[in-house]
């Protein structure tokens, strides 16, 4: 015995269907992951930039003056820092951009999709 056309047909359509359910929320999810690292990017950026203040009376102006050393990332490129905000970075592919204000808050902006609702901010 074996299983009719309809009952593979069935069975198919269940699972194009849970599969669709599905791979959207794995994709917010992974961004998540890639969000976090730059997140962790620009809290190094803000630190760095603080103990730049301490030392010379003013934010750096320019990554290089900082005593970090940050490795290039799969995920993040354009960084940047100045005085206001005090480090920013873009996601590969412009999907968006993350900025740390002189008060540790992180924001994020993008002009063509909505990436920055889907992960919360």
């Amino acid at each position: 015995m074996g299983f009719t056309l309809i009952e593979i047909m069935i069975v198919v359509i269940v699972i194009i269907t849970l599969s669709g359910l599905a791979l959207p929320k794995y994709f917010v999810v992974s961004e998540r992951m890639r969000l976090q690292e730059g997140e962790n990017l620009l809290l190094t950026m803000y630190a760095a930039q603080k103990r730049y203040k301490l030392e010379q009376g003013s934010y750096a102006t320019n990554l290089s003056d900082l005593d970090i050393g940050l490795r290039p990332s799969e995920n993040f490129d354009a960084f940047a820092v100045s005085a206001n905000p005090l480090a920013q970075i873009d996601r590969k592919e412009n999907r968006y951009t993350l900025r740390i204000d002189g008060s540790g808050v992180i924001s994020c902006s993008n002009d063509t999709a909505d990436w920055c609702a889907r992960l919360g901010y």
